[in-house]
Formats: C-alpha cells, structure tokens, sequence
C-alpha cells in the first residue's frame, strides 16, 4: 500500500523510498492516503500561522530585517539561518523548519529565551517537533504518555519515566529500556522476543535463557561460550554455527546438514578430507582457505574455489590458463607469468599487470581507458617521486 509523505515543499506526495530509510520523517508522518497526508499539512499550517496570519512588515515585526525575512522561509540550512536564531529572529516560524539542525537548534533557543511559542508547540501536531522537546529534556511526564512512540522512546533515551515506560505497550520501548540495563528482572520474562534478547545481551542471567524460544537469544548464549553441549544439538542452525565457531562438537558438526554449519567447522581445519568434497562451495572456499586439498580443488567447478586456490599460491603454472579471469589477475597480483598475462583478452588481468609495474610500453596504448589511467597514475608517481629526491618543488 502506497504512504505518503510531506516533501521538501511542503505538499503531500507518494513515499518510494523502502521501510525506514525515508529523509521526510517517520511512520508518524507517512499517512495511508494523499487526503491524510493534506490535512495533516493544513493542520500544521494553522498551527503555525493561525495566530501570526498579518503580513509581515515592519509595522507588524520587531526590529524588521528584510534580509533575515528573505532567510526565515527558504529551504537553506542551519548555516544561513543560525544568525537569526543567534537574534532570536522569526523563532515562531523556525521552530518549525524542515531542517533537522535548524529546527533543533531553534527550540533550543526558544527554550533558552522562553519564548511565547514555546506553550504552542508543547503539543504540536508534528511528532518530531515534540521529539524535540522531549530529547531537550522537556514535559517528561507529558510525553511519556504521547500517542507516538517516537516520543516515548526519546524520553527513555533521557532516561526519564522508566517506571511507567518499562510497562508501555510497544515492544520497541520496552527494548530501548533494557538497553539501558533497567528492570531486567522483569523484562527477562516479556512476551516479546527482541526485549528478552536486549537483556540476554546485557549479561544478565544468561542462564535462565537456556531453553528460551527465541533462536537470536540461544545464539547469545552460545556465542559467549555457554551451554556448548546442550546447543550442538540446537534446532537454530545458526546457534550450532556459533558452536563451530569455538571449535566444539566439530566430529558431530561436520556431519551437520546446513552449510553454514559446515563452514564454521571447516575453517578450523577439522574434517578437511571429508568437506574437501562438500556440495557447498562456501565449504569448499573455506578448506582451500586452509591450504588443503588444493590439488583436486584446483578444477573446482566453481570460480570462487579456484580463486581461492590461486591466492594460496598454488600451481600458477596451470592455473594461469584459467577460464575466469579473477584467477588470472590473482595469479598476476602475484607478479607471475606477466610476460604472457600483458596480453590477456580481459581488461582486468592487464589492469593487474600494470599496476604491477610491468609492460608499460606496450599497455600504454591499451584500447581499454581503465588500463591507460593506471600507467599514467604510474607515471605520474614516479615523476613526482624523481623531483622529490632532485630536491626540487611538485
């Protein structure tokens, strides 16, 4: 279903951007159709404008500056606009900026100088206005009972009203409050999963969390070490793989039946004879990582193992035949066979080559821009190089 957001224009208009990573605000300020998203903005508007509708001039505004009036309702940032805050110029309009900085750094002086527009915003209808006031330390009480969990949650990162938040409805808060190590007694026992976690990942009773459902918080414990035996038979294969990871039960864990697992084992050397042949060619990678079994993985079917090969710095004499020419820059990288890899059809490899220095003359008038820019970057340093030890000026 498509949301709609309030753009740097102020108008509603269709959200494309993907869950969370949208710059016009948050899920307060995403609405379900184009008719919210307008009243939300009318709504706005007249909390901003409702009680200052006169035209601005200099019979209506104190110390009246056209240049600041020309500043007070552009799209620019903090950098043109922090003289009028600085003046306290317009903060009734500023408070309410599109610009985080802007808007931040207006309230701040707004809260400093106690300005009337300070009692107007208190309830904003612009959750990230009253975000602001609460990360300031504002109406604590108030906004741990706002409507928005965005709120709520700034006044958790305060660390105000835990009592009362450590019981709010959202999971995420709850979460945010065992981040910060309080009440995990009680929270050690929630319903949701991702705030019992926070607290297995404080350190705290970790032993009670044994048997939890959760896989993410078995995997917490297996990964600091704990319970090894009892979770080398874990459903989670990702909590078995933690159990590889510290090199225990890899007799039972080479056998296991997800790859991931088997990596894990074979990067600790273990069974290497049996995971030479794995279907898996992450499994193989990790045993020619190990330096085993190089000469049957040498024709691996799959570039990435015999890449893997190469870099173990096996049987380059074969090996520089190689249909992939990943292996045959490896083989390069490595200064081998240069005389016959100048001349490689891929533009990688001779990339290679002369960014080891060899062939100059003739890759100079490469038909690839690619390699003709590493010789002149080449050349280049060592000019530079040259006039350095003449003891002359680059």
């Amino acid at each position: 279903m498509t949301k709609f957001h309030i753009n740097r224009q102020g108008v509603p208009a269709p959200c494309k951007a993907r869950k969370g990573r949208c710059p016009f605000g948050s899920s307060d300020t995403h609405f379900g159709s184009q008719g919210e998203a307008q009243a939300y903005v009318d709504d706005l508007n007249e909390e901003q404008f409702g009680m200052f509708k006169e035209e601005r001039n200099e019979d209506t505004v104190e110390n009246y500056n056209e240049y600041y009036e020309s500043v007070l309702f552009s799209n620019d940032d903090l950098r043109y606009k922090e003289e009028l805050i600085k003046n306290n110029y317009g903060l009734e309009h500023l408070v309410y900026d599109r610009n985080y900085g802007v808007r931040r750094k207006a309230i701040s002086k707004a809260v400093e100088v106690n300005h009337p527009v300070m009692k107007k915003i208190k309830n904003s209808v612009n959750p990230e206005i009253r975000e602001m006031q609460a990360l300031l330390g504002l109406h604590q009480e108030e906004y741990a009972k706002d409507q928005s969990k965005l709120i709520r949650a700034a006044v958790v990162e305060n660390g105000n009203k835990l009592d009362i938040l450590v019981k709010d409805k959202d999971p995420e808060i709850r979460r945010l409050i065992a981040k910060r190590g309080y009440k995990l007694d009680e929270l050690m026992n929630d319903k949701d999963a991702n705030v019992r976690e926070a607290v297995a990942l404080r350190g705290h009773k970790l032993d009670s969390f044994k048997n939890d459902e959760s896989g993410d918080i078995r995997k917490v414990l297996a990964r600091r070490g704990l319970h090894l035996d009892h979770f080398v038979n874990d459903k989670d294969k990702d909590v078995r793989a933690e159990v590889a990871k510290h090199g225990h039960g890899l007799d039972k864990l080479v056998n296991d039946p997800e790859a991931l697992v088997r990596r894990e084992v074979a990067r600790h050397g273990h069974g290497l004879d049996k995971l030479v042949k794995d279907d898996d060619v992450y499994v193989r990678t990790a045993v020619a990582k190990q330096g085993y079994g190089l000469d049957q993985l040498e024709d691996d079917p799959e570039d990435r193992v015999r890449q893997e090969v190469v870099k173990q710095g096996h049987n380059y004499e074969k090996m520089i035949n190689d249909s992939n020419w990943a292996v045959r820059a490896e083989i390069a990288r490595n200064g081998y066979g240069l005389d016959k890899l100048v001349n490689d059809k891929d533009i990688q490899v001779r990339r290679v080559v002369a960014e080891a220095g060899y062939g100059h003359d003739k890759l100079k008038d490469d038909k690839s821009i690619q390699v003709r820019e590493v010789i002149e970057k080449v050349a280049s340093q060592r000019n530079r190089q040259k006039r350095i030890d003449e003891g002359k000026a680059v």
